[in-house]
């Protein structure tokens, strides 16, 4: 026979046995609401591949065993979905990038691959913003690709503008904004840069992995966007940057000269204080001497101009920076005025891929 007090821990235990019950059942489904709210609140903890963890947050469903997110997106009026792969990067600090497939994306295989992208680039992020970031300070990023670099700017803590005029792209950026809790400080805009805002432009996507790599060309009087061919309005950077900028990234596959030519209010009116520039000459579909003389101006409003990232062999300028900046971005070299025009001269005219990555430093 049972006593009295037999009566309280058997209804403690059951008490305890529903609660489990049901608390299993309402996170077993990922589509529940109770799980989504929890999982919201907590954020899922990644770790890269050297155990540094990274939360990522405001995730509406997560399966942690194939660590794959499905979002929603819309191209030319069709209704679309997108498969991206979260990992936790090797930066400093790390955060969780958001890639496409990295089997049929470029960008995404070397983030997949070597827990980082455009290494040397992403280290002079770094450089440049590390202990200078907070709200108040801007990075412009023209060609915003994945959101890579902008979202590393704004987990470094700066505020951040970001252009990209792929639809594919934007899913991915704002997923990657919205995971590392920095949507509240970051702008996406989809445009096309432009310095004339009554231009019409258009992108095509390339058939190939590098999502990236694809081209702004002219877009017909009466175009519109039909299947991988998509017709953006085009926009001004000085139209939407009113302040001092402390990085402005140019990524713009050949329209780099159009871009920084687009944000001059910026430049007269405001410091730019660094700019980073995948300078593509080979792909210009404007007069070289565009490219020579806008790096001259820069030159005599005070930047100074180095190269970095040596994987086309360039001219080799006089003027070596001091070593101490080695380590921190690679092999990095000043062009000096006078080598300006050589330098684009042999970009336009090699047989390879054509293309330099400058940094250009406001000194005064």
């Amino acid at each position: 026979m049972l006593k009295l007090k037999h009566f309280g821990f058997i209804a403690t235990f059951l008490a305890t046995v529903l609660v489990v019950f049901f608390f299993r059942e309402g996170n077993n489904s990922e589509n529940d609401s109770q799980g989504r709210r929890i999982i919201a609140e907590t954020g899922v903890v990644l770790e890269n591949t050297k155990g540094q963890r990274v939360v990522a947050h405001n995730l509406d469903s997560f399966s942690s065993q194939s660590m794959w997110l499905s979002v929603p997106y819309e191209e030319n009026g069709v209704k679309k979905s997108m498969k991206l792969y979260l990992m936790g990067t090797l930066t400093d600090p790390p955060f969780v990038a958001t890639l496409a497939d990295p089997q049929k994306e470029a960008a995404s295989a070397d983030v997949y691959q070597n827990g980082d992208m455009e290494i040397p680039t992403r280290k002079l992020f770094q450089f440049i913003l590390k202990g200078k970031c907070n709200k108040e300070k801007l990075v412009v990023d023209a060609g915003t690709n994945l959101g890579y670099f902008s979202t590393y700017s704004a987990v470094m803590g700066c505020s951040v503008v970001s252009f990209e005029p792929q639809p594919r792209l934007l899913p991915i950026i704002r997923s990657s904004f919205t995971i590392n809790n920095v949507a509240d400080r970051t702008h996406l805009l989809n445009y096309i840069i432009s310095e004339d805002e009554s231009e019409r432009l258009g992108i095509t996507y390339v058939e190939s992995m590098c999502w990236g790599c694809s081209q702004v060309s002219q877009a017909g009087p009466n175009e519109v966007s039909a299947g991988n061919r998509f017709v953006i309005d085009a926009t001004r950077v000085d139209k939407h940057i009113g302040q001092d900028v402390l990085l402005f990234k140019v990524d713009v596959e050949g329209f780099e000269v159009k871009a920084i030519n687009s944000a001059a209010k910026v430049f007269i009116n405001h410091r730019v204080e660094n700019l980073v520039i995948e300078w593509s000459a080979k792909r210009w579909p404007h007069s070289l001497s565009l490219g020579d003389e806008l790096l001259e101006k820069l030159y005599d409003t005070g930047y100074t101009i180095r190269h970095y990232d040596l994987r086309m062999t360039l001219p080799q300028p006089e003027v070596a920076l001091p070593e101490e900046i080695f380590p921190v971005i690679g092999r990095t070299w000043e062009v000096p005025r006078d080598k300006i025009r050589a330098m684009n001269d042999f970009l336009k005219n090699k047989d390879a891929y054509g293309e330099a990555n400058l940094w250009l430093k406001l000194e005064r």
